[in-house]
């Protein structure tokens, strides 16, 4: 599957989410687009620094 966003645009849009059923949707968007277990553990890491 054709990825249309890169992993940054993801970190950047979970970083700056403003809620966290956002960063969510985002993390799940990721997920659909085709990215790696490892990639969306690092999302979900960011999300877990954001909103700690």
């Amino acid at each position: 599957m054709k990825k249309h966003h890169t992993l940054e645009d993801y970190k950047a849009a979970v970083a700056s989410a403003p809620s966290e059923v956002m960063a969510d949707k985002y993390i799940a968007q990721a997920d659909q687009e085709g990215y790696d277990p490892w990639a969306l553990a690092e999302l979900i890491g960011v999300r877990a620094e954001r909103w700690a």
